[in-house]
């Protein structure tokens, strides 16, 4: 099991989209909104994953988008005052809670 948002928060930020990222599939794909999710790239993730809206799909692009500079090496996105990365993960935090809360209303 995927640790959940305590875990993020004890995760170096360098590293916390990609652990936001595996957070957010495995709720997609426990709410039946994704499968298949091991053999897509980050922009495949971003146009199969269903989504209740846009603004939910552009904050997951938005995690996919900067999980994917960190495994192709953009280490200079990742400064503790950048406020764009901040953002991206505060917004990524919600849309987790609400996918979860999706999920648990549809069980």
């Amino acid at each position: 099991d995927l640790p959940g948002l305590a875990t993020l928060d004890a995760t170096s930020l360098s590293e916390r989209p990609a652990l936001l990222l595996r957070l957010l599939v495995q709720a997609l794909e426990r709410s039946g909104r994704l499968a298949g999710d091991r053999t897509l790239t980050h922009r495949e993730l971003i146009a199969r994953a269903g989504f209740d809206g846009e603004g939910q799909r552009q904050r997951f692009a938005s995690i996919s988008l900067r999980a994917e500079q960190q495994v192709y090496g953009r280490a200079a996105a990742f400064v503790n005052d950048d406020p764009e990365l901040q953002r991206v993960l505060h917004e990524g935090r919600e849309l987790y809670s609400q996918l979860l809360a999706a999920s648990s209303a549809a069980s």
